[in-house]
């Protein structure tokens, strides 16, 4: 019996391949705006009404009535910014890149080997060193906020990049196994 080949595979390269430039891009452009305008960009801090009636410094830049996209802040704050965003963007960058790789290997014919494993590993890695970055930006938007003395700070952390990781090490510990059993049963044959 002659297995087909599977034909979303090429597609699902393509498609990493699109997120990798996506984001890569993504973070070129983070870093020129910051570098450029002198201004934390799409920093988004709720405020409430009574904040609303108050008067906000002129660094203030306010879209609609409740968030502040744009905030002119000092030298430590920008490259703190700049850092935390365009990192994660990297981050996600080279994740794609990793899993291209690995869907590479399952189009060319056996995914169960030992570099996946390990790159499953530097996968949830990746994951998890996202999700760091992601709270080092909070805490930056945090300190931003009170140095701009606006109180009642809220904001959402996802604990999605977790789940990811988690679920990157479980498979790699799946495919170990698979690895293994192959191994396994070509020392027998």
């Amino acid at each position: 019996m002659v297995r087909s080949k599977n034909r979303s595979l090429p597609a699902l390269d393509g498609m990493l391949l699109v997120v990798m430039l996506m984001a890569g891009l993504a973070a070129l452009l983070s870093l020129l705006d910051t570098v450029t305008s002198k201004t934390v960009a799409d920093l988004t801090i709720g405020l409430t009404d009574p904040q609303l009636g108050a008067s906000l410094p002129q660094s203030v830049v306010l879209d609609g009535a409740d968030a502040v996209v744009s905030v002119r802040t000092g030298l430590g704050y920008r490259l703190a910014w700049w850092f935390t965003g365009p990192a994660a963007s990297l981050l996600a960058v080279a994740g794609a890149y990793i899993l291209r790789e690995i869907v590479r290997t399952a189009r060319d014919g056996d995914p169960f080997d030992a570099p996946n494993v390990r790159r499953l590993r530097i996968l949830g890695g990746l994951t998890v060193g996202f999700f760091v970055l992601t709270v080092a930006q909070s805490f930056v938007g945090f300190a931003i906020q009170a140095d701009l003395d606006l109180d009642e700070v809220s904001a959402t952390l996802s604990f999605l990049p977790v789940v990811a990781a988690v679920v990157f090490f479980a498979l790699a510990e799946i495919w170990q196994r698979g690895v293994d059993m192959r191994d396994d049963q070509q020392l027998t044959v």
